[in-house]
């Protein structure tokens, strides 16, 4: 039988953060800028057995890259 798991859906912004500055303060490429914003979400999809370890692991390597 298979066991049940949870899913875990996080969205991670993939674009280039100077292009998208640039976009937004020319003024007139704002329109621009928030198509280039949206179309560089990516959701990534995870299924786990354990959601509230998987959430504890992303927050241990969270803090340590800050």
């Amino acid at each position: 039988m298979d066991t049940p798991h949870d899913t875990i859906t996080r969205y991670e912004w993939h674009g280039s953060a100077f292009l998208l500055a640039l976009l937004f303060l020319s003024g007139i490429f704002i329109p621009y800028a928030a198509v280039y914003f949206i179309k560089n979400i990516v959701a990534l999809e995870t299924r786990v057995p354990d959601a509230e370890a998987f959430a504890a692991f992303l927050s241990k390597k969270d803090a340590k890259k800050n």
